[in-house]
């Protein structure tokens, strides 16, 4: 009996020498495991984390160039909307001297219109008048050209000095005075040079 429980304890110290090993075993096993589980988790995290930052700087960049790009675009729309501008306001400045040119050529023509019918009508007045004085003229031999003294007096009855004090208002002195010796007879020649030197005319004190 002393030998089958001396037997028994040796089989199992011999049996749990055999197994001590095998746990020990693997629990390093499963250390192990653990140990480079994790450094696999360790490592997919940083590699997430790089291509995060990646994809982000990435996104940046793009945004940058994409403002770039919008902002040369509004550059350019605005210095072609100034350019258009200031091809509108050059045309507008040609048109308006153009019609200013137009304008003043129009008037300019209307000027020397008028003054050709101004011309025409004095050129026409005046040979009127020289076809009447001439008609005058020759009415029984008798002179009625009124820039003639004896013309004139046939005329109006009177001498060109006489018919301006009685019709026009003007004194002796400026009636004389305003014409030549021609048109004046020859009392009026004396009393036009009494006035001159200081006398007075005939018959007044």
């Amino acid at each position: 009996m002393k030998k089958f429980v001396l037997g028994l304890l040796l089989s199992s110290v011999l049996l749990l020498t055999a197994c001590g090993p095998n746990t020990s075993d693997s629990k390093t096993s499963s250390s192990k495991a653990r140990s480079e589980s994790m450094a696999k988790a360790k490592a997919s995290s940083e590699s997430r984390r790089k291509a995060e930052a990646k994809q982000a700087s990435a996104a940046s960049t793009k945004a940058a160039s994409d403002s770039k790009a919008k902002a040369a675009k509004a550059s350019s729309v605005s210095a072609a909307a100034a350019s258009s501008k200031a091809a509108m306001q050059a045309a507008a400045a040609s048109s308006s001297t153009a019609a200013v040119q137009q304008a003043a050529a129009a008037s300019s023509s209307k000027a020397v219109v008028a003054q050709q019918q101004a011309n025409s009508q004095q050129q026409v007045s005046q040979n009127s008048s020289a076809t009447t004085s001439q008609s005058n003229q020759n009415q029984g031999g008798v002179s009625y050209d009124t820039n003639t003294l004896t013309g004139f007096v046939n005329t109006y009855g009177v001498s060109p000095a006489l018919y301006k004090i009685q019709h026009d208002g003007m004194s002796d002195k400026a009636a004389l005075d305003s014409l030549p010796d021609s048109m004046l007879t020859f009392g009026e020649q004396q009393t036009k040079w009494q006035l001159d030197h200081g006398g007075k005319p005939d018959g007044q004190q």
